[in-house]
């Protein structure tokens, strides 16, 4: 609010009588005022007068500092009781005034919450540009693994936009059926993550850019079992299934006239990657007008029963095996003439689906071709094979 100065001298300079006086320079005042002014009319969004919208009278802003640019110098000052402050006789010219602290306090009230805040007000230097809004993706090779015979998958964490300096990677995992997280690998990338528990799985990337840790999207991995054609194909298992049907035809006997069972548990450690075969069950001695049989036990526990996802590996139970004996040496009342099924009975097959386990039968090839059986008296050194039980083709996923 500027204006001429009052009472200005006409002979302020003092100039000796007699002389020309030297012309005045006519001199000014300004008001600098800081106040809250009422609203003049109903904002646009509201439906009725009054709706919580702030009316007051004008109010002053009292002691605000500020700094101000007047014709006749730079002031730091602040405001008087009524909000403002006053200079006179001044010479003409702009004047501007900068309420520095009160414009900081609407810049804060007004910000976004992920506001960065710029450089200094009077700074010259440009404000930093915000950093970039980095996204991370976990890149899975496969979704669907088997333990040792198609357990190897590459991961890798990315980082988009590139040229981020990151601090720390992670590639982590979980159970799709709860538990927490845990850590597989502290680098980038893991090539190849070896796959040695069983179980559904969600897995994701983490980068840790600027202290904060960035979370891909989950992805879902299954580790299944392996199937019966892929354990039988397995030369350790070959090994020991045909030792177990060796035993078999030497412990059928004429004299005395005998034979019985073999069986066992086949399990697959996950650290070695190795199948094993558990301790031989063996059946009764049967006498030639009898049948055999052996009953192994219930599913053992896996070891350990519940490992965690980034476990070094376990041990798992995944297919119960057993034998069946040679008919060459039965005789007896009402045998001549008779023949034995071949493969897996009905017992068998319940007793897989009860262990959900595949099951294997080692028995003799059906004579003659297409009959399904073998006749009384026919020779232990036939040609004999293994057999599928018509359980489960492989152990369920956990």
């Amino acid at each position: 609010m500027p204006g001429p100065s009052p009472n200005p001298s006409s002979n302020q300079g003092g100039a000796p009588v007699g002389q020309p006086v030297a012309t005045c320079k006519q001199l000014f005042w300004i008001v600098i005022r800081l106040v809250r002014e009422p609203y003049l009319k109903k904002p646009p969004f509201l439906k009725t007068p009054g709706d919580w919208w702030l009316v007051e009278p004008s109010h002053p802003y009292i002691s605000e500092q500020f700094s101000a640019e007047i014709t006749d110098g730079h002031k730091d000052a602040e405001t008087d009781g009524q909000g403002g402050a006053r200079y006179d006789d001044i010479p003409s010219g702009s004047c501007s005034a900068h309420f520095k602290p009160f414009y900081l306090e609407i810049v804060e009230a007004l910000r976004p919450v992920d506001f960065q805040p710029d450089i200094g007000l009077d700074d010259k230097t440009p404000a930093a540009p915000p950093p970039p809004n980095y996204s991370v993706d976990l890149l899975v090779e496969k979704a669907n693994l088997t333990l040792k015979h198609d357990h190897e998958c590459s991961l890798e964490v990315t980082v988009t936009p590139d040229g981020a300096t990151v601090d720390e990677y992670r590639i982590e995992i979980k159970r799709t059926s709860g538990g927490g997280w845990c850590t597989l690998e502290k680098n980038s990338v893991m090539a190849p993550w070896i796959a040695r528990i069983a179980g559904k799985f969600k897995l994701r990337g983490v980068a840790k850019i600027n202290g904060k840790e960035i979370f891909s999207a989950e992805k879902d991995v299954e580790v299944q079992f392996p199937t019966y054609s892929q354990i039988v194909g397995d030369p350790e298992v070959q090994a020991s299934t045909d030792d177990a049907w060796c035993n078999t035809l030497n412990d059928c006997t004429s004299n005395p006239n005998q034979r019985r069972e073999y069986g066992f548990w086949i399990r697959l450690n996950t650290v070695s990657d190795a199948y094993e075969s558990g301790p031989t069950v063996l059946g009764p001695f049967g006498g030639p007008n009898s049948g055999a049989s052996v009953n192994l036990p219930p599913r053992p526990p896996d070891v350990p029963a519940s490992p965690a996802p980034a476990d070094p590996g376990a041990t798992y139970y995944v297919a119960s095996f057993h034998t069946h004996t040679p008919t060459e040496f039965r005789t007896g009342p009402g045998l001549a003439g008779s023949v034995r099924p071949i493969g897996p009975s009905g017992a068998d097959n319940n007793a897989d689906n009860n262990d959900d386990v595949s099951g294997i039968v080692y028995d003799f090839v059906e004579s003659p071709a297409g009959s399904g059986s073998i006749p009384m008296g026919h020779p232990k050194t036939s040609a004999a094979q293994l057999y599928f039980s018509a359980g489960k083709t492989k152990r369920t996923t956990p």
